[in-house]
């Protein structure tokens, strides 16, 4: 919190946590002009640049393609919330943000994995 002595143009910084710390008054005139260094303001600004982009919703994941069994390979074809089917996109997997529907779709894969390998080996005997 900052402190002004208003008859001296003083100020102070106090900790909002310790009240009762020792108080340093600084007249204005020492005070200097913080400057970030470039990198940070270059990350500030890519930070803005993102928080700026819409976030889309995903409503379902259509399809997959890739190695099955290489998460780092796997694409997904993403339904996107409000949007046509034409819009669909593929998407890697680790650019997902929707683990849940991640999940549901993977367990929905291996399920149907599993019934085609009884149905097939039934079919066989």
């Amino acid at each position: 919190m900052v402190v002004k002595d208003g008859r001296r143009g003083n100020y102070a910084i106090q900790k909002q946590r310790e009240p009762q710390a020792k108080v340093v008054w600084v007249h204005v005139d020492e005070l200097k002009r913080y400057r970030a260094p470039q990198h940070q303001v270059a990350e500030a600004k890519d930070q803005a640049e993102v928080a700026a982009q819409p976030e889309y919703v995903m409503e379902a994941i259509v399809d997959h393609r890739g190695n099955w069994n290489r998460v780092a390979e796997r694409e997904f074809l993403v339904k996107w919330l409000g949007y046509e089917e034409e819009q669909n996109s593929w998407e890697a997997a680790a650019d997902l943000n929707n683990d849940k529907a991640v999940q549901q779709y993977v367990r929905e894969v291996n399920e149907k994995k599993k019934c085609s390998a009884v149905v097939k080996g039934a079919a066989e005997e």
